[in-house]
């Protein structure tokens, strides 16, 4: 439990810090690009979704 504890905290402490660092950024002028962690999908998404937004957009593409 101590160890999940601890990682918990620690994971916290990162995304803190990555969330300043990412306004700092933003407040100099550098943009940050946008992470998506896949190109394709094979199911077409639900209307309405974060992932049909994507494909309109033409980040992700639906193959079958």
């Amino acid at each position: 439990m101590t160890a999940c504890r601890n990682l918990g905290r620690n994971v916290a402490l990162v995304s803190k810090i990555v969330k300043k660092g990412i306004e700092e950024l933003e407040r100099a002028g550098v943009g940050i690009p946008e992470i998506a962690t896949f190109k394709k999908v094979r199911e077409k998404p639900s209307p309405g979704s974060y992932l049909e937004k994507l494909v309109k957009e033409g980040k992700i593409k639906v193959v079958e």
